[in-house]
């Protein structure tokens, strides 16, 4: 049976319900995509990927690529921040063909379980979770007219219109049974990491591990207690899966999207030396790390073994903040881990979020100045968005005025009531911007390292991106 997986156009404006594009160029390969794929055609079943957004398709070019296949199954990847998108094309897609089968998965869906289908009535199938196995039975299945009632890990309507939901699907703790993500579905020049991302492409992404080690902070889905517990793949298939993508399939940089990279020093050490016995630490790769479980010694052994860049949530620079959020980490834990990082002789990338529930201007002031004090290579300031069913999320809806969903993530969404009003909090966050990356330091640093030619290109997109915000 052929499965068509797609990546929703982006985006739709929840608040003019109208169709935009966003010219962004700047996507990365889905591995949740590429690991359905590989479970699809173990099965013997075709696949075709449609990547609406990376080839920045409008929502009716999207339907025709679509129906122009003639799929058995149609796999819509949604996730919260393209929701929107994502169930537009739901029922786009149906009215262009009724008897179309619909199924949707992603996070927005593993979170949100009970609320999809009655938010985007036109999707038949609901897979939350891992879903490598489910979609393959289920498929396996459909192509043999045989029943799926009893099939686990399934929300579905009936017959008579009502949700029906299996019991929960057996999760995989040995994540080396689950075959590789399938890399030949990506057309790889559609993919561009932002400036701060990468220093050289076709880049792959990564991951050598499932869940969070943390899974306490507040404003994030991993906070469920549903949540997938971590596992994490043996260091001998993270290696082969990095010597494959350089060495087979020729790509130059490799990013790591576990949610923290840094945890475990065995299995670090282990890791980095298998690939320093591949020869494969001189290929650039990057990572995310929780300050919670990073030591020097770690930094230390990764950026010998290639790590380059390392992205640091920081979120806040104010302690009462932090503890708000269970964040797990202390203003002076973050001090000594992006020391460690310098010393180390990584590139820095740190996120804070602005108008967080309850915070006060006064403690904006102390994030914007932490972070200046802290002095990473980039730096963003994000507006705090309201995720579904998050504690800070429920906090967020008492505590403050919620502006109406926003795809662009730099968009405001929520004010807190500390703060006046919108025009405040858009004002802190471009003064947050300005002082930032205006410093006399700063921009001292920035042409220091132009001297290097690899800078110059990302600096100049790096530039345009900072006009855009």
């Amino acid at each position: 049976m052929k499965v068509v997986l797609v990546l929703p156009p982006w985006c739709i404006s929840a608040s003019r319900k109208e169709i935009r594009k966003i010219k962004e160029g700047m996507v990365l390969p889905s591995l949740g995509v590429a690991y359905l794929a590989a479970a699809l055609e173990a099965a013997g079943h075709g696949v075709v990927l449609i990547d609406a957004f990376a080839l920045d398709w409008t929502l009716e070019e999207t339907v025709a690529a679509i129906l122009k296949e003639d799929p058995g199954v149609v796999g819509i990847s949604c996730l919260t921040i393209r929701a929107t998108s994502a169930y537009a094309l739901a029922t786009a897609l149906k009215a262009a063909d009724k008897e179309l089968l619909l199924v949707m998965g992603g996070w927005h869906v593993t979170a949100l379980r009970d609320k999809v289908l009655a938010e985007c009535p036109d999707v038949d199938v609901l897979i939350p979770g891992e879903a490598e196995a489910t979609l393959r039975e289920f498929v396996d299945r459909l192509s043999q007219n045989r029943s799926f009632a009893d099939l686990p890990g399934l929300i579905y309507r009936g017959n008579s219109g009502e949700v029906i939901e299996t019991p929960p699907a057996k999760i995989v703790r040995e994540l080396d049974t689950i075959a590789p993500p399938d890399w030949d579905i990506f057309d790889r020049n559609l993919y561009r990491p932002l400036f701060s991302q990468g220093i050289k492409w076709p880049i792959a992404v990564l991951l050598s591990a499932r869940g969070c080690p943390w899974g306490q902070c507040r404003f994030c889905h991993q906070n469920r207690s549903d949540r997938l517990p971590y596992r994490r793949h043996s260091p001998e298939r993270v290696v082969a899966e990095f010597r494959h993508l350089v060495r087979d399939l020729g790509y130059l940089e490799i990013i790591f999207w576990d949610d923290n990279f840094c945890f475990n020093e065995g299995w670090l050490n282990t890791f980095c030396d298998l690939l320093d016995a591949e020869g494969l630490n001189s290929v650039p790769w990057t990572a995310q790390a929780h300050l919670r479980t990073a030591t020097r010694a770690m930094f230390q052994r990764i950026r010998a073994s290639g790590c380059y860049n390392l992205f640091i949530g920081i979120e806040s620079g104010n302690q009462e903040m932090l503890d708000m959020m269970h964040k797990g980490t202390t203003l002076e834990q973050c001090r000594h881990g992006v020391q460690w990082a310098k010393e180390a002789g990584f590139e820095t990338r740190c996120s804070y979020m602005l108008g967080l529930p309850a915070e006060t201007r006064e403690m904006v002031e102390e994030t914007i100045r932490f972070a200046c004090e802290l002095d990473a290579d980039y730096t963003q300031f994000i507006p705090f968005h309201v995720w579904p069913d998050t504690p800070f999320g429920e906090d967020a809806l008492r505590e403050g005025q919620y502006l109406g969903w926003s795809d662009d993530m730099h968009n405001l969404q929520y004010v807190p009531n500390t703060l006046s009003g919108s025009d405040e909090l858009k004002a802190l966050i471009k003064s947050a911007y300005r002082r930032y990356y205006l410093r006399p330091s700063y921009i001292a640093k920035t042409l220091w390292r132009l001297r290097k030619p690899v800078y110059f290109h990302r600096t100049w997109r790096g530039f345009l991106y900072f006009l855009g915000l």
